[in-house]
């Protein structure tokens, strides 16, 4: 995942004593690095999408739309807790320009979908300074989460990146993230090691916030036209 106060860590770059075997921090969030060769991995074709949904690769117009789906998909999620982008739309549209300033960042296997102009659903790419490629983010907005739409994100994504012949691809996943974890394994990802991440808490005037209210309020999103097609990456 990234952060904002730097470049976007790569699943690689973890301080040892956080890998298997470490003992965790006090408070901190256990996640599961994870690996796939590509070479040896026989892709099959990514599922249709529902009709009245659309995928697009990345373009700078639809950074408020990918700020939307992260901010959906993690605010109320564990992901939060060690990443503070998260707890914010603001945030969220930072992380997803700061991801996209990466030299490493790979457009055309990020993704978005949407359910006609509605953005519900995206990955973002990255390749690595050794030639690994990284799966930064997976965000799919609650209420379409049984709708296939990460096996589309995923399947699509690997394929773009298998056709440029590169194999290795990383990622890092919640350990109590069910589906998530079963979403990766049925694609072939391995399980290398657990990462512990120290969890960020929140400042007093948003946890109090958060304690009196049963609610999460979501703004009021900019508008950004709706694009992009349901053909294949390059």
């Amino acid at each position: 995942m990234a952060h904002l106060s730097r470049q976007p860590l790569s699943w690689q770059e973890m301080d040892a004593d956080q890998l298997f075997g470490s003992c965790p921090p006090d408070s901190s969030l256990c996640r599961y690095r994870m690996e796939m060769d590509l070479r040896k991995a026989a892709l099959t074709k990514w599922p249709s999408l529902p009709p009245g949904f659309q995928c697009s690769n990345w373009k700078w117009s639809d950074c408020e739309d990918f700020a939307t789906v992260l901010y959906r998909s993690f605010v109320d999620s564990p992901d939060a807790q060690i990443i503070p982008s998260f707890r914010t739309w603001e945030g969220c549209q930072e992380l997803a320009r700061v991801v996209a300033q990466n030299g490493y960042f790979w457009p055309s296997a990020t993704l978005l979908i949407r359910d006609r102009n509605d953005p519900v659903g995206c990955i973002q790419v990255m390749g690595c300074p050794d030639g690994k490629v990284n799966i930064q983010n997976i965000g799919i907005v609650p209420n379409y989460r049984r709708l296939r739409l990460g096996n589309y994100l995923l399947a699509r994504a690997l394929s773009t990146v298998q056709k440029w012949g590169l194999g290795m691809v990383g990622l890092e996943v919640t350990a109590d993230n069910a589906a998530a974890l079963a979403l990766y394994q049925r694609f072939g990802f391995v399980r290398l090691s657990e990462v512990w991440k120290p969890v960020v808490p929140l400042p007093r005037e948003t946890r109090e916030a958060r304690e009196n209210t049963h609610t999460i309020s979501i703004p009021a999103y900019p508008e950004s036209p709706a694009g992009g097609s349901d053909g294949s990456t390059r």
